[in-house]
């Protein structure tokens, strides 16, 4: 697109071991954004675990969900 693209990330359900770095934000218009999550194992049993990250942007122009496994 031609304009600014301001996002939000949330974590559904929170997970205590699963953290978004940047938890919103402004992509200039013809980029892209990343956003660094940070998964903390500590006290965690063996087992497989997974998480959802919406991403929304302003005026719902989209929504994106990413599941996170790890």
């Amino acid at each position: 697109g031609d304009t600014a693209l301001t996002w939000n990330a949330t974590i559904q359900s929170p997970r205590p071991w699963l953290t978004a770095r940047n938890n919103s934000g402004t992509v200039p218009a013809g980029l892209a954004a990343t956003i660094p999550l940070s998964v903390n194992p500590a006290g965690l049993p063996p087992g497989d675990y997974q998480a959802l990250l919406t991403i929304t942007t302003d005026g719902a122009q989209a929504i994106q969900t990413v599941t996170v496994f790890f």
